[in-house]
């Protein structure tokens, strides 16, 4: 894998990566200084999720409980037909929007007219971050759709500082 990050206002590179996701992995920073993780080396995490009984009906998990269950069965009919079922519900909903002129409101995010941007939405960003369902690095981002598809660091410094 490569990648650049940049400082968006300026345009300069601060930091570039390669090497493999599961393996090694090569930072250069711009003042020379490099870093090198070893993937295969780092702790194993398991994600935290909460039960699907206390999700919200528009998360993944939830929304798509029934087919990963005939999956995991390995039941390819059943998992189409969940599938299928989903997401024609989807596309009634998306119809039903369109008809009444209904814009799609995201729960987390918010669009800005400029440049088509998307901001998180910091509304209980608090009390999620006390039943640590956010993770610290996520506050360092903002979800943003540019021309060029290139997300924006809302906190670079904080970001470069916590690798």
């Amino acid at each position: 894998v490569t990648a650049e990050v940049k400082h968006n206002p300026t345009n300069t590179i601060v930091c570039k990566a390669q090497g493999e996701w599961n393996g090694i992995l090569e930072f250069t920073y711009s003042n020379g200084e490099t870093k090198v993780i070893d993937t295969t080396k780092l702790p194993i995490i398991r994600k935290k999720i909460r039960p699907i009984s206390k999700q919200g009906p528009f998360e993944s998990r939830h929304l798509w409980q029934h087919v990963t269950a005939a999956l995991k069965e390995g039941d390819i009919d059943v998992a189409t037909e969940h599938k299928h079922v989903l997401e024609e519900r989807q596309r009634k909903e998306e119809r039903q929007r369109a008809t009444t002129n209904t814009l799609w409101k995201p729960k987390y995010f918010i669009k800005e007219e400029v440049n088509l941007k998307m901001s998180a939405m910091a509304k209980d960003t608090e009390e999620k971050k006390k039943l640590g369902e956010i993770p610290a690095w996520e506050e360092c981002f903002r979800v943003a759709l540019h021309d060029e598809g290139i997300p924006e660091l809302v906190d670079l410094d904080a970001f470069m500082q916590s690798l």
